[in-house]
């Protein structure tokens, strides 16, 4: 075969696979909400604290992504200012955008729990 079939034969392979997979989840996302509805409890009520807004979600993906973004701006100020070493400056992007996406999940981290210590006093 050449790369062209090949091509195509991945192209088939990979819709019938996200297809079947997607089938699959829907059937038995089905079969236990009827499951439940016989045993005579609301499926719903999952949904409904799905729905529910999550403070900290776009927290905890808003700092880690800050801090890579800000990684990257530093490394690329320090690439500049050092001059064009080689191959080596890679290790300084990729080092400062882990440490200061790291930074980002320590900071998100410390806020929720800061949060959920107030938020115990506060029902006491």
């Amino acid at each position: 075969m050449d790369n062209g079939n090949m091509f195509f034969l991945w192209c088939i392979i990979t819709s019938v696979t996200v297809l079947a997979t997607i089938f699959a989840i829907r059937y038995l996302r089905n079969k236990e909400n009827m499951a439940l509805i016989e045993r005579g409890l609301n499926p719903l009520k999952d949904e409904v604290q799905k729905a529910r807004p999550r403070p900290f979600a776009s927290l905890r993906i808003g700092l880690p992504l800050l801090g890579a973004g800000f990684g990257l701006f530093l490394a690329s100020v320090i690439d500049l200012n050092m001059g064009h070493i080689g191959d080596e400056i890679t290790g300084v992007y990729f080092g400062l955008i882990t440490a200061l996406c790291g930074l980002g999940f320590f900071l998100s981290y410390k806020i929720e729990m800061k949060w959920w210590k107030e938020d115990e006093d506060r029902r006491k």
